[in-house]
């Protein structure tokens, strides 16, 4: 007999051939949009993120994830999540842009959602239903 033990990753998640990673951005390149590296198997590569991309998005990257080991020859994909990282310390410039900012941007208003719509919903399913995603 052989067994074989699949060690975890530290930043890739594994689910069959396909590679699952999380990538932690700033607000202004999620809102803006930009280049961004990310990592692969192979090394890194330049990704375009979209302008107005909210957290949580998730991106494909065809045929960056595990070889199959029984055909060998496709392989799976990549699938990259965007997550704003909010800086836990700011300058007083950073402060003040920000201000500045937030005083240009609509106030945030949460109506609540009618109980028969989640009934049987778990409740990560509802959080997602309040933030809109």
């Amino acid at each position: 007999y052989v067994v074989v033990h699949v060690q975890e990753h530290s930043f890739f998640h594994r689910d069959g051939n396909d590679l699952y990673c999380e990538i932690p951005l700033n607000f202004p390149t999620l809102a803006l949009g930009g280049e961004i590296k990310i990592p692969t198997l192979e090394g890194e590569e330049t990704f375009k993120i979209p302008e107005a991309t909210p957290t949580g998005e998730t991106f494909r990257l065809r045929g960056r994830g595990m070889p199959d080991v029984s055909s060998g020859r496709s392989r799976g994909d990549l699938l990259v999540t965007v997550k704003v990282v909010t800086p836990k310390k700011i300058s007083r410039d950073q402060r003040k842009i920000l201000e500045q900012l937030a005083a240009t941007l609509p106030h945030e208003q949460f109506e609540p959602t009618p109980r028969a719509e989640h009934e049987g919903k778990g409740l990560f399913d509802r959080v997602k239903d309040i933030f809109g995603h």
